[in-house]
């Protein structure tokens, strides 16, 4: 089933390629149209996203198929995001300034993003939407959408404020790895340390780079809920319990 043309070649929601591999789409201001014109269409299919803050997002299926781009050669190229900004506090923000320079030439402004998510079908706003949003310690993930969604207002004063905020904008099923690990002995630790004790090595990328970060969280999440619940993945509507962001 076909679902977008990009560059000739057409992206599939399945694998029927003779070989696999998995890359990063590194976003910009230039292509930040053509990749969330992917993620809308990818959305239908692969209603679980993974949440990493500057931003990373790896979108899956409940078998954790990732999006595939279908190439001439037979090629199946599965893909996850990062989104590079030009907002950038250099008072606040240690930072290297030719990196500086390449942000602010070629960066995302984030009120083009938050357009461009607001009407991504990734986003709730109050009414029932199939999308599961996995985060590790996400609560300053969601703080970094939130400000951005609300033209950098004032967050909520309490947590209470903010998880209503949170629910609101991006449903009720948003699942916590960091909160997760706390209900199995033997997992405890930074998601290296947890992804490392579940036996999930990275697939693309290193550490501190957003899109592999948030591959890297889908697949620990995969995996201990594969372990210790499944219905978190294969039925997420119909659990009474979810857990939470991890605020600490």
């Amino acid at each position: 089933m076909a679902v977008a043309v990009v560059n000739n070649d057409m992206l599939i929601s399945s694998s029927a390629a003779s070989t696999s591999k998995i890359e990063v789409r590194s976003v910009w201001a230039h292509n930040l149209d053509e990749e969330f014109a992917l993620i809308r269409s990818a959305v239908p299919f692969h209603p679980f996203v993974a949440l990493i803050r500057s931003v990373g997002l790896t979108l899956s299926d409940a078998a954790g198929n990732l999006p595939c781009a279908i190439y001439s050669d037979g090629t199946c190229v599965r893909y996850m995001w990062e989104f590079n900004f030009r907002d950038f506090d250099i008072s606040r923000d240690r930072y290297a300034p030719s990196s500086v320079e390449l942000l602010k030439a070629n960066g995302i402004d984030s009120c083009r993003f938050a357009q461009h998510l607001a009407t991504s079908g990734l986003l709730s706003f109050g009414h029932f939407s199939p999308v599961s949003w996995v985060t590790f310690q996400g609560a300053y993930d969601f703080a970094f959408l939130v400000k951005m969604l609300t033209c950098d207002c004032k967050l909520p004063k309490t947590v209470r404020e903010f998880l209503h905020l949170v629910h609101f904008l991006f449903g009720k099923r948003v699942f916590d790895v960091k909160h997760l690990s706390k209900h199995c002995p033997g997992l405890y630790g930074g998601l290296e340390r947890v992804a490392s004790t579940v036996r999930v090595e990275r697939a693309v990328g290193s550490r501190h780079q957003s899109g592999s970060d948030s591959l890297l969280t889908w697949q620990v999440f995969y995996q201990i809920a594969s372990r210790v619940n499944p219905q978190l993945v294969h039925c997420p509507e119909h659990m009474g319990t979810l857990y939470d962001l991890q605020l600490q």
